[in-house]
């Protein structure tokens, strides 16, 4: 779990993990403390870092996947690109308002190796589109308010179902973007596609994110 802020009061009307009494701790460390108080035998690493380009890799290192519950697209877009070079899916939840978005990067990777602490993931035949395919350079709309809390947490959730999807029903995504619209209950699937010259999974790659080092965090 990895957040470099600390718990502000505006955070409390969706950051529901946290309460006044956290005011003023590093997110990533409250949250830790009030899961593993929910599941003892659930072992979490809270790391209080800024996701950068050049730390991301070691950060992720020992990951089987990612989850993006991120609040700007410039860090999406780098754990976007690590996903691809490590071959593991990246799920990726966004609020704005009142609206909420949904979406699974799942590189191709079939012939990624398995082992009885590091099963094989879920086979995917083909890739599906990335971040860098659906966004682009565009940062997104503003809302009529920044986030209300219960768009927040169903989007969460539906997040979190598709990760249990994904390896525990070995569900396999086919390039879409879920976005749901509170404000009119609607929910809309738009099909998405990848670009051959995106510059994170098409022939136009940008540098590497990962380097030949070991990972700083362990399980």
């Amino acid at each position: 779990m990895c957040d470099c802020d600390k718990v502000v009061l505006s955070n409390l009307n969706r950051q529901v993990i946290h309460s006044s009494k956290d005011l003023g701790k590093k997110k990533a460390e409250s949250a830790k403390e009030k899961l593993e108080r929910l599941n003892p035998n659930c072992k979490i690493i809270a790391v209080c870092e800024k996701i950068t380009g050049e730390n991301a890799a070691g950060i992720f290192a020992e990951c089987d996947a990612i989850v993006d519950c991120l609040d700007n697209l410039e860090t999406r877009k780098t754990l976007n690109k690590l996903a691809i070079e490590r071959k593991i899916p990246l799920f990726h939840a966004a609020v704005e308002g009142l609206e909420g978005r949904v979406a699974i990067v799942v590189p191709n990777f079939s012939s990624r190796p398995g082992s009885a602490a590091r099963p094989r993931a879920p086979q995917v035949p083909n890739s599906t589109s990335c971040l860098e395919c659906i966004y682009g350079s565009a940062e997104g709309a503003k809302g009529e308010f920044p986030i209300l809390g219960s768009v927040a947490g169903a989007v969460g959730a539906m997040l979190a179902t598709e990760v249990f999807k994904f390896f525990a029903l070995g569900g396999k995504p086919h390039g879409e973007l879920l976005v749901y619209d509170a404000k009119q209950q609607k929910t809309t699937i738009i099909r998405t596609r990848k670009r051959p010259n995106c510059a994170a999974c098409g022939h136009k790659k940008a540098k590497s994110l990962l380097a030949p080092r070991a990972g700083r965090f362990k399980k």
